[in-house]
């Protein structure tokens, strides 16, 4: 039995030993070199005729935004100086865009940061951010009103509180617009008329 296995394992490297060489000479045995090989490879790849080809063929390299990559839209509002930042899903129309493509379609932003799996978009605003709110008394009752970028109120919230039971300080400040920043402040304010 053992030299069955000896003699197995002898016809196998023997049977290796040919087939490398083989491998090795067989195309020299046919007239081919391998240096022939390499130097048509090199020179195909090297010698690029049409220039557009090239193009074509490194901008599907261009890193594209996936579709499930996020969106974040920066506003710097000059007036107050605040910034606000939305994140969302990326629109449908979005998906598969090039940095340079985005640019084209957004002309009006400034990509801060682009990436496969992200994209920021920046734009300097004139006005107010949304987060500006102006508390006034209106018949009798503390109402809020949001500011927009233009000044321009619109009615937030009609509270439940009336002035007659402020003191006359709270409701001389209220005749003149007690101005706001942030909903936390907003709601600082109102909880202490309460």
């Amino acid at each position: 039995m053992k030299k069955i296995v000896k003699y197995g394992i002898l016809i196998f490297l023997f049977s290796a030993l040919i087939g490398y060489f083989i491998g090795k000479f067989y195309p020299m045995i046919l007239g081919k070199k391998d240096s022939d090989t390499s130097t048509n490879i090199a020179g195909d790849t090297t010698k690029a005729e049409n220039s557009e080809e090239a193009v074509l063929e490194t901008s599907s390299l261009e890193e594209k935004l996936l579709p499930t990559a996020t969106l974040s839209l920066e506003k710097k509002y000059e007036d107050c100086k605040h910034t606000e930042i939305k994140q969302s899903e990326l629109p449908v129309e979005m998906s598969n865009l090039t940095e340079d493509e985005v640019k084209e379609k957004y002309p009006d932003w400034t990509i801060k940061e682009f990436s496969k799996d992200a994209v920021t978009l920046y734009k300097l605003m004139d006005g107010l951010c949304s987060e500006h709110f102006v508390i006034n008394s209106t018949d009798g009752i503390v109402t809020v009103y949001r500011l927009n970028e233009n000044y321009d109120k619109t009615l937030y919230e009609k509270t439940e509180i009336y002035t007659e039971y402020l003191s006359e300080e709270d409701v001389r400040r209220l005749e003149e617009g007690i101005y706001v920043y942030g909903a936390s402040s907003l709601n600082s304010i109102l909880e202490n008329f309460e």
